[in-house]
């Protein structure tokens, strides 16, 4: 069985692709946005406080590190499987 690639469909193909590779342009920015945000919140120097109040605080932050450092590898898994989705949708003929 032959595929017959018709250039109307290296096109389209090479469409998607470009929003395809875009749209993991665009998770990889929320990726960055993300670190940044963990960063940024590891910089709080709380150790000092020994109210209960306090350590409420601190326990929560390190809750919401957690929370971050899981959504930045989730967030990177997603650039991957789009990257790889991409790559796949550049060639004709292949089912998607």
């Amino acid at each position: 069985m032959s595929t017959v690639v018709h250039a109307s469909d290296a096109a389209q193909c090479a469409s998607r692709s470009g929003e395809i590779h875009k749209l993991a342009q665009r998770l990889q920015h929320c990726v960055h946005r993300v670190e940044s945000a963990a960063a940024r919140l590891s910089q709080l120097e709380l150790h000092n406080w020994q109210s209960p109040a306090g350590r409420a605080y601190q326990t929560t932050l390190s809750h919401h590190q957690s929370v971050l450092r899981r959504t930045v590898a989730t967030l990177q898994d997603a650039v991957a499987a789009v990257q790889g989705h991409g790559q796949a949708a550049a060639q004709p003929g292949r089912a998607l």
